[in-house]
């Protein structure tokens, strides 16, 4: 089984807000550049585009949702989707084909970012993101009560809690987070 994928929940401001909390990600081992080239990556439908962040963010033709690449060396990235559901942003990081290490690095990089900002609505670590994903937005989004089922991680910020479950593959590994 994958590790899986983070998904981050919090209300809609700018691409430059947003990239502007994304780049806080270095100081914990994620970057928005890549470490060699400095330049920022997405994925465009013609395949990975490399560009500066701030001509990034003045392109108007950027695909929706938008797939960045967080650098944790040369050669490892985290995939990174952004859309948009009415006022909310929702940020899916990538944990499958990470080495566990990496994985610890990568929800602890985020779950730090999503406690730390204000515009935070909620994160969810699940191993079974993607396929969980609408039930997931949903849950946060909608503002419902019920979570679809216990996953590896739940940090609600009005609820003041964040949950880890027993079975999680980060409970063996909770001095990282």
């Amino acid at each position: 089984m994958g590790f899986g994928e983070v998904l981050w929940v919090r209300r809609s401001e700018s691409l430059a807000v947003l990239l502007g909390s994304l780049g806080r990600l270095t100081s914990y081992g994620l970057r928005l550049t890549h470490p060699q080239t400095g330049g920022v990556r997405y994925l465009a439908e013609c395949g990975p585009m490399e560009t500066t962040l701030d001509a990034l963010l003045t392109e108007v033709n950027l695909p929706r949702p938008l797939t960045l690449q967080l650098w944790i060396n040369v050669d490892t990235d985290v995939l990174t989707s952004v859309s948009t559901h009415g006022g909310m942003v929702v940020v899916e990081f990538d944990l499958d084909g990470l080495t566990t290490d990496e994985a610890h690095r990568a929800v602890a990089a985020v779950l730090w970012l999503a406690v730390t900002d204000t515009a935070s609505l909620g994160l969810v670590v699940d191993s079974r993101l993607p396929d969980t994903g609408t039930e997931w937005e949903g849950f946060f989004l909608n503002g419902s009560t019920a979570e679809p089922h216990m996953p590896e991680l739940l940090w609600q910020p009005q609820a003041s809690s964040l949950r880890l479950a027993p079975q999680s593959w980060l409970f063996q590994a909770h001095d990282h987070i």
